[in-house]
């Protein structure tokens, strides 16, 4: 009977082997991700400067069509 506990060079590896495949799987979605949000800022005036209250902006996303709207504050 063989009382040798110690795995066998061949079973280390396939271990290693495994566990780096199963990280790899686990951290694949991170690696791949990308950033959906982005940000408009601006004021809306009039010639003469003054911030124009309650006007409707509407930006568009070329490649797609698709358009975000927003409706300006007190300061414009």
């Amino acid at each position: 009977m063989n009382t040798n506990l110690t795995p066998k060079l061949g079973q280390s590896r396939g271990l290693f082997r495994v566990a780096c495949l199963l990280l790899g799987l686990a951290l694949a979605p991170f690696a791949f991700a990308q950033v959906v949000s982005s940000g408009l800022t601006g004021t809306v005036s009039e010639k003469g400067g003054k911030p124009v209250a309650g006007a409707t902006v509407t930006a568009t996303h070329v490649p797609t069509g698709t358009t975000y709207n927003a409706t300006t504050r007190t300061d414009g």
